[in-house]
């Protein structure tokens, strides 16, 4: 039974997929946006498959963050537009492991003893909750990273390519950006 049972565990942790990033686009594509000075003009959000105890990905799907880009509009430097690379390395040692939520069942008795005219009365209630217990504490660590500017020369060239998109600026002034994702 044992046996079987380690083999079976072996043989689910060997068939998952590695490990696998992704970045999730969170800005709208293929529509006209307008953007102020510091406002965001793009956003992507990085995340990860949770890895399990072989450091595979989890077989639910779930993920952890990794990381946060933005690009900001920062007005204008002469006839170029100022594009603010904004970066966000997130570390965590979130595993399948430790995000797992375990549920203590918890129970209370309460006694009630009185006299009702002349006869004695008594009565016992219990009441049962749940406690949610998080079995290792997690780590996360955000990093900012420098700002990096990225001076455009839209009127020549209006597409910028930036975190693997690519930003069309149709017009810009000192205090607006109108532009579209493609």
């Amino acid at each position: 039974m044992r046996r079987g049972c380690v083999l079976l565990l072996v043989v689910l942790l060997s068939g998952c997929a590695p490990v696998q990033q992704q970045s999730v686009l969170t800005t709208p594509v293929g529509r006209s946006l307008v953007a102020g000075v510091g406002d965001t003009v793009l956003r992507v959000e990085g995340k990860e498959s949770l890895p399990n105890i072989a450091g595979h990905a989890d077989i639910f799907g779930r993920t952890r963050p990794t990381g946060l880009t933005t690009i900001q509009y920062g007005g204008l430097q002469g006839n170029k537009a100022i594009l603010l690379c904004n970066d966000v390395v997130i570390q965590s040692n979130a595993t399948t492991l430790n995000t797992r939520v375990s549920i203590a069942p918890t129970e209370q008795q309460t006694s009630i003893s009185n006299v009702v005219g002349s006869a004695p009365a008594s009565g016992t209630v219990a009441t049962g909750r749940t406690a949610h217990i998080r079995r290792v504490p997690l780590v996360t660590v955000s990093s900012p990273q420098p700002t990096i500017p990225v001076l455009v020369d839209w009127r020549v060239d209006p597409r910028v390519p930036m975190l693997g998109q690519t930003i069309v600026i149709e017009a810009a002034n000192s205090t607006s950006l109108t532009y579209h994702v493609e």
